[in-house]
């Protein structure tokens, strides 16, 4: 965890899974503080990895 911010793929077949296959995150605790904007995008993105992840 560097800086606290966990780490991410945010590219790969599931983004924003982490190192746990379980565990998907986005927003402030990947980046830090950063725009509301942002932190929505990165939630529809784990939401898109989360269901290709469940095969759904």
């Amino acid at each position: 965890m560097p800086n606290g911010c966990v780490r991410v793929d945010s590219i790969g077949e599931h983004p924003f899974q982490t190192t746990n296959p379980k565990v998907f995150a986005g927003g402030d605790m990947v980046r830090g503080s950063d725009l509301v904007v942002t932190a929505v995008f990165e939630g529809r993105e784990a939401a898109t990895g989360i269901c290709r992840y469940l095969g759904v």
